[in-house]
């Protein structure tokens, strides 16, 4: 992720989604875990931009997002979760491209 007022990219762990978003801009909040170097750089209240990998070696390079398995429903036999758009909730068939026990990186 980059930081306002810090000139690297930070890595992190997403720790919490926040399921509701601003509905002007659409952004989400988010809880990332840091290790102790790169908190030092951050000032509480900075603004960040978050980039989310869901690739490995063994797993081409495709546009993800890391969700939380809890988050995940099986419907029809087939994965999927329940996207909120224009006010309407409706089922989404996903791919799950990587899982562990927490998460998933879905397209």
């Amino acid at each position: 992720m980059s930081i306002e007022g810090t000139p690297n990219q930070i890595q992190g762990k997403i720790q919490k989604i926040y399921p509701s978003k601003e509905a002007l801009t659409k952004k989400n909040m988010v809880e990332i875990a840091l290790d102790k170097q790169e908190k030092a750089q951050i000032k509480i209240g900075s603004m960040a931009r978050v980039y989310l990998h869901g690739n490995s070696q063994n797993t081409p390079q495709k546009q993800s997002l890391i969700i939380p398995n809890t988050a995940i429903i099986q419907k029809f036999m087939s994965p999927g979760v329940y996207v909120l758009e224009d006010g309407v909730v409706h089922f989404q068939h996903i791919d799950i491209l990587k899982q562990n026990t927490t998460s998933s990186a879905i397209q």
